[in-house]
């Protein structure tokens, strides 16, 4: 057991004295033998592991994705340079703070040294998490009073991008405050792209276009965050609201062009964006109602303003233009209301009645300018029963009916149920051993542009449209996951899971008054499998940590376009720690050929990578230098796509994807903390020896 509790130490150590025959009268010595408590700072649970973070984790990472990275949590995969969090059979995470789901600026807000434990849940039958599949809650070690200001400055170098922003928390008895500034931008030079594309027309002619484009990626962003958090004995709520004001100055792209390898000619594309986001979330939840039963309510609402323009420019002394262009106002209010009841024998049973509209206004401008009015909602019913078998096993199943009602324009509005299911089993054998089984069939969400049926023209020879009768894609999924922890030293994570997305929706190429139309329709299932292997190591009392994940894709398309596909991967990791104050990352990831990427249809692939960082560390203040493609200078991704009307190989190389250099520093002036021991009593480490 990890926390040693001080009061039954002195009660065992009384119980002592008459077990070994002491009165009064006498005395006597006993030698006792040596008692060793062994900590165990990982562990699995019955709906995933937790992992209680070493001092040294605490000490040495500067955010929580070094946490977990560093961590090594079994089936998760962190990508520190990048910020994001998946599963390694990547599935997105949602992150939560002490049972509450945090906005990603809430994230960064979160201090190490401040850490209790961290909990990788999967189907997690809390009612809490809403029903998703894979969260991560960090739970903090709590005080009655004080705050800490964090400032951090992230700056890279050749790639050239900057984060800056100022984080503050405050902690007042009930209440917990937060807050963020943050500004973001990118100034990003020399993008290469060239391409290879063949056009192959109605009346049997083809067409080859070759184009070697260099462009740039120039935006800002400015974010503004703040969060208030009531934490009571039967109530907890929680009310968060910011703004996102994002811009992207004229962007330019130029290009040679060779048709059929004669004539020559070039092009220029300028375009630009502004977008606006405000945004409020208030959510609560009631405990301890009639029968230990909870309520849990949720209601947000956020407002998307976005504004584009293109100007396309093309043929002698780039005389003829083609402008494109849109301005949309996005309206998107949600509510829900989860309520959780326990049942016989500790099972329990959680209804959740949500409701989500989508309102989009859409003036499209330029090569044929339309007005489109899309009223997308979701009634959503959503069951869940938990059963549980014993202390250490527990399944649930889950009946979840989204009932999809959409509208485009003028049209009648399309009103389609579905019935979606999951079966969940998750458990653990003792304390080294979790189990996690999972098969669901769900729905996807139609990304809003695709409605859009009008043909517009995006260069001299090619043009795009939706499609507003595309059908809702359906998605069956199965999942088994095992960890293994049997020390503190090593851990094996093992997954394989299957996926079956029905009616893809695809891209079909095709000539539509003498353009070479790019059209979203539904064609055929996407079949990948998955099998992920990832093998944690500690060495050296927990100073050389190594994990590395082995994984193995295979995937079948039996659309328009046919796939049957297979690569390996390799993504190992070192973190050690070389001094009191300075710690060595590596990473490194390889793909043995190419994967087919959803939306667009086209196999890709991307070069190797290895990354190295160094960080010095010393109370609050940590440095960090990292060098991103150590051994390429110029990193790639590698393209291709085969149809019947359309086909082509590109090749991209942009500053993110070769070597480049990122700096970041970071600064916590903490304030008045005062420590509530109710529930931190304890000792950290691995192992503690003592005699009696």
């Amino acid at each position: 057991m990890m926390r040693f509790d001080l009061n039954i130490a002195f009660a065992m150590s009384m119980m002592v004295y008459p077990l070994a025959g002491w009165s009064q009268d006498s005395l006597r010595t006993h030698v006792l033998k040596e008692v060793t408590v062994v900590s165990e700072n990982h562990k699995a649970i019955t709906d995933g592991v937790e992992y209680i973070p070493t001092p040294e984790e605490r000490r040495r990472s500067a955010d929580p994705y070094t946490l977990l990275s560093r961590m090594m949590m079994p089936g998760l995969k962190v990508d520190v340079m990048d910020k994001t969090i998946k599963t390694v059979y990547r599935e997105d995470v949602h992150v939560f703070i002490d049972g509450a789901e945090a906005k990603d600026w809430e994230l960064k807000s979160i201090r190490p040294k401040e850490v209790a434990c961290v909990r990788f849940l999967q189907s997690p039958s809390d009612p809490r998490y809403k029903g998703y599949t894979s969260v991560v809650d960090f739970i903090l070690r709590k005080y009655d009073y004080g705050g800490y200001v964090a400032l951090e400055g992230m700056q890279n170098f050749i790639y050239n991008v900057g984060d800056y922003d100022m984080v503050m928390k405050l902690r007042k008895q009930k209440m917990t405050y937060r807050a963020i500034a943050e500004a973001t931008y990118n100034h990003v030079e020399d993008i290469v792209n060239n391409s290879n594309t063949t056009y192959t027309y109605l009346d049997g002619h083809l067409l080859n276009r070759k184009a070697w484009s260099d462009s740039e990626d120039k935006q800002q962003s400015y974010i503004g965050g703040f969060s208030m958090r009531y934490d009571g004995n039967k109530l907890i709520w929680m009310l968060q609201t910011g703004l996102r004001y994002g811009r992207k100055p004229t962007n330019v792209t130029s290009s040679r062009l060779l048709y059929n390898d004669e004539t020559a000619s070039e092009s220029k594309d300028e375009a630009s964006a502004h977008s606006l986001v405000p945004y409020a979330t208030y959510s609560f939840r009631i405990k301890e109602l009639p029968r230990g039963s909870q309520l849990i309510g949720y209601l947000s609402f956020s407002y998307n303003h976005n504004r584009s323009n293109s100007r396309y420019r093309y043929g002698d002394l780039l005389a003829k233009n083609i402008f494109n262009g849109y301005s949309e106002d996005a309206y998107l209010p949600s509510v829900s209301l989860t309520y959780n009841a326990p049942l016989y024998k500790k099972n329990d049973l959680t209804a959740i009645v949500s409701y989500d509209t989508e309102y989009y206004r859409t003036q499209y401008c330029g090569t044929n300018g339309t007005f489109q009015r899309l009223n997308n909602s979701y009634w959503n019913f959503y069951l869940r029963y938990n059963h549980k078998f014993s202390n250490s096993w527990n399944g649930s199943f889950i009946a979840y009916v989204p009932v999809q009602r959409y509208k485009v324009n003028d049209l009648s509005t399309k009103t389609t149920p579905y019935v979606n299911g999951s079966l969940t089993i998750s458990g653990r054998i003792g304390s080294k051993h979790s189990f996690y089984i999972r098969g669901n069939i769900t729905q996807t969400d139609i990304v809003p542009s695709y409605y859009n049926s009008v043909v517009r023209q995006d260069n001299e020879v090619e043009g795009s449209r939706g499609n507003s009768e595309l059908k809702t894609v359906r998605q069956a999924f199965a999942l088994l996951s095992y960890t293994w922890m049997p020390t503190n030293n090593f851990s094996l994570n093992a997954s394989f899971s299957w996926d079956n997305i029905i009616h893809d929706i695809v891209p079909y190429w095709h000539e539509i008054d003498g353009l070479m139309v790019k059209e979203m329709i539904n064609s055929g299932d996407f079949n990948p499998i998955y099998f992920h292997i990832t093998p944690s190591l500690s060495l050296l009392n927990s100073k050389l940590k190594i994990n590395s994940e082995v994984s193995y894709v295979h995937e079948w398309h039996n659309g328009i376009f046919r796939v049957n596909n297979g690569y390996f991967g390799w993504y190992p990791s070192v973190y050690c720690d070389i001094a009191k104050n300075w710690t060595a990352n590596v990473s490194y990831g390889i793909s043995s050929g190419y994967g087919y990427m959803r939306g667009s249809s086209q196999m890709s692939k991307f070069s190797d990578n290895l990354r190295l960082g160094v960080q010095y560390s010393k109370g609050n203040l940590f440095v960090k230098l990292q060098v991103n493609s150590l051994l390429r200078n110029d990193g790639w991704v590698k393209t291709y796509l085969n149809s019947e009307y359309y086909s082509y190989n590109r090749y991209l190389s942009r500053p993110s994807d070769g070597r480049y250099l990122s700096l970041t520093a970071t600064y916590t002036f903490d304030f008045g903390k005062k420590i509530n021991h109710g529930d931190n009593m304890g000792f950290d480490g691995t192992r503690k020896s003592s005699a009696l």
